[in-house]
């Protein structure tokens, strides 16, 4: 059994509460620390998309401090007469670390989130469900280790989805497109010569805040034209996605 204990948090006002603790977490969380994980992020998220869905956050405590946070939703699926309810990632993206916390904490977070889900998921149609986690995350791993003890009580599934390639910036353009071989440089250089071409010199600038607002408009509007010109809605097509 673990020492520490599940606090459930519902509410957004509660989650609004909790950005000094949430964000020290953040700070000590190591390599799977995250934007996707910052308090702003999933407060800001939530404000946005949570209509209509229930907020599950698990708070991890011990002796009164906080040593993690599962930031999840919990959702009804219905397929005729069936019914099951679903815990699930808040925001999903392709590097989904689930949880917040230290890696000194992480055993006994896991230790804490598996006598939570033995207690509550144990004889109800509810369901776990992670997204987009990495295959490296520290979090998994010691989740399934956890879940096989545990094989009894709880069943666990993976599925690989996809592969997330990523490329490795070196400190400027030049010097990444000259680290460029063969048809991929090409192909790249074609690009630019036809953008130049039909525009004229191209450059990049920054935006300041005074600007920002105007020139993240523009950039929904190109956005909107470049795939509805393909015949897809696109991203920006929901307010809410801009608003965010």
């Amino acid at each position: 059994m673990s020492q520490a204990t599940i606090r459930l948090v519902t509410t957004p006002e509660e989650v609004d509460a909790l950005a000094s603790v949430w964000n020290s977490l953040l700070e000590l969380a190591g390599d799977e620390s995250t934007m996707y994980l910052a308090h702003e992020w999933i407060a800001s998220r939530w404000r946005h998309f949570g209509e209509g869905q229930r907020l599950n956050l698990l708070l991890v405590e011990r002796d009164r401090r906080v040593i993690g946070t599962i930031p999840l939703m919990r959702n009804e699926y219905r397929l005729g007469p069936l019914r099951l309810d679903a815990l699930e990632s808040i925001d999903v993206t392709s590097r989904n670390y689930v949880g917040l916390m230290s890696p000194e904490e992480l055993p006994e977070v896991i230790s804490a989130l598996l006598d939570y889900l033995k207690n509550n998921l144990h004889g109800v149609s509810l369901i776990l469900r992670l997204s987009l986690v990495p295959g490296e995350s520290r979090f998994l791993g010691a989740l399934k280790t956890g879940l096989a003890q545990l094989s009894e009580d709880l069943a666990f599934e993976e599925r690989f989805k996809t592969l997330a390639p990523y490329l490795d910036l070196p400190a400027s353009w030049k010097e990444y497109f000259g680290s460029l071989r063969g048809k991929r440089r090409n192909e790249l250089g074609g690009t630019l010569r036809n953008l130049e071409k039909e525009h004229g010199a191209v450059s990049f600038q920054q935006v300041g805040a005074d600007s920002l607002e105007e020139q993240l408009n523009r950039f929904f509007e190109l956005h909107q034209e470049r795939w509805h010109a393909v015949g897809i809605t696109g991203i920006f097509a929901d307010p809410r996605v801009k608003e965010f």
